[in-house]
């Protein structure tokens, strides 16, 4: 499954995709679905005008920074900061 928001993005001033959750279950893993997944919110986010699309990943996760980079993903100069509310 993929999720995916649409946000407002004002340093690009337009609509941008976050992709919130990319699972698949373990056993249907290096089956294609992942990347079909993620074609199909790059097909979503190009016909609704999105300017980019972006996701948050954790840096010690290798098999999932590997897998992004492969499909054209970009890593940023951004760091990500999060307050949990008590």
């Amino acid at each position: 499954m993929v999720t995916m928001q649409r946000l407002i993005s004002s340093a690009e001033g337009s609509y941008i995709g976050q992709i919130e959750d990319l699972v698949v279950k373990e056993d249907y893993r290096k089956m294609g679905i992942a990347s079909r997944l993620i074609n199909r919110m790059r097909a979503l986010a190009e016909e609704y005008g999105y300017k980019r699309i972006q996701l948050a990943a954790d840096v010690n996760n290798a098999n999932a920074l590997a897998f992004y980079t492969r499909r054209g993903l970009k890593r940023t100069h951004l760091s990500i900061y999060h307050y949990l509310i008590p």
